[in-house]
């Protein structure tokens, strides 16, 4: 549960991104409630997360 929070700064939280876990093998990374890539929850890390959610705030300017 400790990705669900560290998974994104505050900064990516800002611009609308979040993350939740529908069950106990997928992160979803969401941008404004809709669900934009998905992570297995037994490998993803915070780096790549973060990574993705950068790919898709650049594809939103």
């Amino acid at each position: 549960k400790g990705v669900l929070v560290a998974g994104l700064t505050i900064e990516q939280r800002k611009r609308g991104f979040s993350l939740d876990e529908p069950n106990d093998h997928i992160l979803r990374l969401l941008y404004q409630g809709e669900p934009v890539a998905r992570f297995s929850s037994s490998s993803a890390t915070v780096a790549e997360i973060r990574a993705e959610a950068l790919r898709k705030a650049k594809g939103n300017n």
